[in-house]
């Protein structure tokens, strides 16, 4: 039982822990044509600055946040400086604040969606201000490998912009006037941005759905064959009940991650035979998918049973005329979708 004890207690640690990516950007040469500034300065001005996003892997989709190797500031003076150095007196000093930046991936068919999301605010002298919005969206076999590229190209196009907005001479010039009256626009997630004209509007599209339906052996309670039908109420909680051959369970589900086949820990009521044993179930569990375009895989889970009662008649013949152990292994697998 110790034993037993020490390798869940390892199992949930090795799932539950820290863990972090980084992406290295890469030395270009890009060119802008008459290129009117310079960049002197490269300021980190996002709310959120711990990662720049984050991937789910491996068999058990374990959360892992993403981030620029030596950090976003060293990165990013190194891209801009290094590639928009002055070359002309008639080039403007300008400074670059990051305002935002987030990578994402997700899955399009047999591929993975790659994306990258920028807005940067140029800040030149006499007041020059213009702020400028990328985002790249791409279709790959690998979407964590290919983020670097995407992030360089929405530099570029931030650049790009902003020197086409000063030879046209569509940048805001910053007034004293209108100082206290600025309004802070706050990009995030939840948002989508219009690229023309910065407006913000609330995402339309409904959320996916992460509700899981699994059948399999001991799944749905302590039966051969059963059903369990999980609903997800929250990022993180799920409500789950299940039925199968003279047995049925139900419980909560916590979840490690906001995705639908995150990894899961469980407690549940169990009963079989309806009556003859029921109990506690204390288990940590996850999904391993098959087939990604219908999300179809392997549900398994497993952990302890804390006994609540059992027939006497019943516990005579199973443990032969022994007591029934007061806390036992328990576990579950099925097909899931």
């Amino acid at each position: 039982m110790k034993q037993i004890l020490i390798f869940f207690a390892l199992f949930i640690l090795s799932y539950s822990s820290y863990s972090q990516k980084y992406i290295a950007l890469k030395n270009e040469s890009p060119e802008i044509n008459t290129r009117k500034f310079y960049i002197e300065d490269v300021i980190d001005k996002r709310r959120n600055k711990k990662n720049v996003g984050e991937i789910w892997n491996g068999t058990f989709k374990k959360s892992e946040e993403i981030d620029i190797e030596g950090g976003l500031v060293k990165a990013a003076e190194e891209y801009f400086r290094n590639n928009f150095f002055k070359t002309s007196d008639n080039q403007i000093k300008v400074d670059v604040h990051i305002k935002y930046l987030l990578v994402k991936q997700g899955l399009s068919k047999e591929k993975e969606n790659g994306s990258a999301h920028i807005v940067i605010e140029f800040i030149g002298i006499n007041g020059i201000k213009y702020e400028t919005r990328s985002d790249i969206y791409d279709e790959v076999d690998d979407a964590f490998s290919t983020h670097e590229a995407r992030i360089r190209r929405g530099f570029y196009e931030c650049a790009v912009k902003f020197n086409n907005a000063l030879k046209k001479e569509e940048y805001q010039e910053e007034r004293e006037d209108i100082t206290d009256n600025a309004v802070e626009i706050v990009f995030d997630d939840n948002k989508e941005i219009n690229n023309d004209n910065y407006v913000i509007s609330e995402k339309k599209k409904n959320p996916a759905n992460r509700n899981i339906i699994a059948v399999g052996y001991l799944i749905g309670g302590m039966n051969l064959i059963g059903v369990d039908y999980e609903i997800r109420i929250h990022d993180y909680i799920g409500v789950h009940i299940g039925a199968g051959f003279l047995g049925y369970t139900g419980g909560i589900k916590v979840h490690t991650n906001k995705k639908k086949n995150s990894m899961f820990f469980n407690i549940s009521w169990k009963d079989a035979g309806l009556g003859l044993v029921n109990g506690f179930g204390i288990e940590a569990g996850g999904r391993w998918v098959w087939f990604k375009a219908k999300d179809i895989g392997l549900l398994y889970q497993a952990g302890f049973f804390v006994l609540n009662n059992i027939d006497t008649e019943f516990e005579r013949l199973i443990y032969d005329n022994n007591n029934a152990p007061p806390v036992s292994f328990s576990f579950g697998i099925g097909l899931s979708w």
